[in-house]
């Protein structure tokens, strides 16, 4: 939203457009959901045999994201997946190329998978 004020050029004590305010009071009365939101804290079984770490990144021309899941196997066979770790980011203001979008996505990737 920031972005298409900036884009827009919409300055600080002008009013924000109505397309925004919706997408604004969309967005504030969907918060309340986040209370709802449950964390796993351990992402691995007790005991493991394998663990395995998968890696997924998507682009589109608004914005791109990476994440990672870890997979384990303990001994019995059983499989447990969570989600390690994400990160986003909104595309830039100038128009960038959809091959050069996805180089963003990659090293945001592999920037996780370095942590």
């Amino acid at each position: 939203m920031l972005q298409k004020l900036w884009m827009e050029k919409v300055a600080w004590d002008e009013v924000v457009p109505d397309s925004i305010t919706h997408t604004w009071e969309k967005l504030k009365k969907e918060l309340v959901n986040l209370n709802s939101i449950n964390i796993m804290q351990k992402v691995t079984c007790s005991v493991f045999t394998r663990i395995k770490l998968h890696g997924f990144a998507d682009v589109s021309e608004s914005a791109f994201g990476a994440c990672i899941y870890v997979r384990s196997i303990d001994c019995e066979g059983n499989v447990r997946v969570n989600l390690l770790c994400a990160k986003s980011k909104v595309a830039p203001v100038k128009s960038q190329t959809m091959p050069r979008l996805e180089l963003y996505d990659a090293v945001t990737l592999s920037t996780l998978l370095e942590i």
